[in-house]
């Protein structure tokens, strides 16, 4: 029996009620993650003032982070998208949240485009697209104060926008797997040998799980595969229900998979939350027969819609379900550009948008490339150390902040010498000649970080250089070869800093 395009396509709103839920969540661990580096990434007092942002950013990409640098005006911001995300994942007044979700999201991200990740791009793509979905006809505040229906409404779901969504989160899969054309992932079948030789992304079962050559090469193979034929199998019109159930376990494991081996974020969690919205609304049926989860959960959401209604009045029905005309034409036309956009990445796709289109992509922030590891992974890394110069002659090792002259030796663990991702982000792209412009950025960071912050406690700092040992990862278990890199020799009162 063959599936119809609008059960391939379509998506259950349960389904939606769940995502709106993980994907709330995902905002909030963002927004907690980012507030431990707010000083450092997004204030004047950092590595980026709002000047340089501007500079950095050019005129197409829009930010009001950037209408002040002071710290409590960041905090400000963090604080209000956070209460947008909180009342975004329990589904109170949905459609506006999901548009100030993405508004300060987008604002967010494009203070700092130096620390962006794939999952960064992928996170705010999904709620775009939200924006035209009815994320809070389920498991919602929403639902829970709005009058009851005469007749029963149906979870089955499909419009133009369940469509994009559904493309969208696919793309990162098929669209990557192109990418890795290199033989390091088709057939020597060493991309997870080198992925994993990357000390900065490798976790403690990384390392250990890189002795077994035959094993990672085999799974570089099913990963590449997979990804490639991922859309075959979600959007298979043959076999529809078991093939989806299959593919959606399979990559959401994969991504469980990345989490454990690898240093890489929330983009396991943004890409499972992706993923979820290809469960079927069969399994929910099934659920429902055999578990009262469901129920609790809607009496729960009730009962504080019901307390919400004390205070706000019950509205008419808060989500419009159909999209308006305008909307579905506005959605088709960039599910049409996004396709387009992505194919022209593929090498033997003789294709470039219009400039008009990438005006548009870039001020949205949904253009988009995915190209984790391809054509094939890094093979470098490293750590970096910096030898500073007290106006009393001492040395000071300005990378851990303690007296003395640095080493160069091999840290134990060089992911912990940057403690975060997003700071292993940011450090491992100034070093690379695209990025050097920021050294300075960081140079005067440094020099006032310690000469206004105290951290001297009466010594200034004067000068120092700034290395970065680079690691080459080699094939067959040979050596790394190690090279050191002066990146910087910097004086903070001759530079202004």
């Amino acid at each position: 029996m063959i599936t119809g395009v609008r059960t391939i396509f379509g998506i259950d709103l349960r389904t939606l009620g769940l995502f709106r839920i993980v994907l709330g969540l995902v905002i909030i661990a963002d927004l907690v993650n980012r507030a431990q580096y707010l000083t450092f990434f997004y204030t004047d007092h950092g590595v980026m003032t709002t000047e340089e942002a501007r500079a950095w950013l050019g005129s197409i990409r829009l930010s009001f982070h950037l209408l002040s640098g002071a710290t409590w005006f960041q905090v400000l911001l963090f604080v209000i998208a956070g209460v947008i995300a909180a009342l975004f994942t329990i589904g109170y007044r949905t459609g506006l949240m999901t548009v100030l979700s993405w508004v300060f999201l987008l604002s967010l991200q494009n203070r700092n485009l130096i620390v962006q990740q794939a999952g960064d791009i992928l996170l705010l793509l999904l709620l775009f697209w939200s924006i035209f979905l009815p994320l809070g006809e389920r498991f919602s505040v929403d639902a829970a104060r709005a009058p009851p229906r005469e007749t029963p409404q149906s979870n089955a779901y499909f419009s133009a926008a369940t469509v994009a969504i559904l493309l969208q989160a696919i793309y990162v899969y098929v669209i990557g797997a192109l990418l890795k054309g290199s033989p390091d992932w088709i057939t020597e079948g060493t991309a997870v040998y080198y992925a994993l030789h990357l000390e900065t992304y490798a976790t403690s079962l990384g390392h250990w799980l890189r002795q077994f050559g035959a094993v990672i090469k085999a799974l570089t193979h099913y990963v590449w595969v997979l990804e490639l034929v991922a859309p075959l199998i979600v959007f298979s019109p043959i076999l529809h229900l078991p093939l989806r159930l299959i593919g959606q376990v399979l990559l959401i494991t994969m991504h469980i998979g990345f989490a454990l081996f690898l240093f890489i974020g929330l983009f396991p969690a943004v890409s499972i939350s992706s993923l979820l919205l290809f469960t079927p609304g069969a399994v929910w049926d099934w659920h429902e027969k055999r578990t009262g989860t469901i129920k609790r959960l809607g009496a729960a959401l009730a009962g504080m819609g019901a307390r919400l209604a004390a205070v706000f009045p019950a509205r008419a029905r808060p989500e419009k379900i159909r999209l308006h005309p305008v909307e579905t034409g506005f959605v088709v036309v960039m599910t049409v550009l996004v396709f387009l956009w992505n194919l022209q990445h593929l090498a033997f796709v003789p294709y470039s948008t219009p400039r008009w289109a990438d005006t548009l992509f870039y001020a949205l922030k949904i253009d988009q490339r995915w190209d984790m590891f391809a054509p094939r992974p890094a093979r470098t890394d490293g750590w970096y150390v910096i030898h500073g110069r007290l106006d009393d002659g001492s040395p000071v090792d300005l990378w851990t902040g303690t007296p003395g002259k640095p080493d160069f030796k091999k840290p134990e663990s060089v992911y912990d010498t940057y403690g975060d991702y997003r700071v292993r982000k940011y450090f491992s792209r100034i070093w690379l000649d695209r990025y050097r412009s920021q050294l300075g950025n960081y140079a005067r960071h440094l020099c006032r970080k310690w000469n206004e912050d105290g951290y001297g406690r009466g010594r200034e700092l004067v000068d120092f250089e700034l290395w970065f040992v680079k690691e080459t990862s080699l094939p067959d278990y040979l050596p790394r070869h190690r090279e050191r890199l002066r990146l910087k020799t910097w004086i903070c009162s001759a530079e202004g800093a």
